[in-house]
């Protein structure tokens, strides 16, 4: 089964729009003279919705993005993850110790 039954409905609603501007599009190649007009409201209606629906889901993508983002800045406690943070540390210790010996040392090779 392609579709569940509580699917259906929205999957044809999605198709409406394309199938509503390939309706106008066989439309306008059919007809000749003024009657092509006709078929124009058909392919402005099925445009407009196409497009409202690209809108639609941009923005609720971005929402989600920005949700996740805040959700992920709010759980974690700080910006750098703890085994990056331990050899950070690491790191630094060892760039102490190497400052201190140059210091010790008057800046000579061993």
């Amino acid at each position: 089964m392609l579709f569940r039954s509580d699917d259906r409905p929205a999957a044809l609603l999605a198709l409406a729009s394309p199938l509503l501007i390939l309706l106008a599009l066989v439309g306008l190649l059919h007809r000749t003279g003024t009657a092509r007009w006709e078929a124009l409201p058909a392919l402005l209606i099925g445009s407009g919705l196409l497009l409202t629906s690209v809108h639609h889901r941009r923005r609720r993508r971005k929402e989600l993005l920005r949700s996740l983002r805040q959700h992920t800045r709010e759980s974690m406690p700080s910006a750098i993850p703890e085994p990056l943070a331990s050899a950070a540390a690491k790191q630094g210790t060892a760039a102490e110790q190497v400052k201190q010996d140059v210091v010790d040392h008057g800046g000579q090779h061993r």
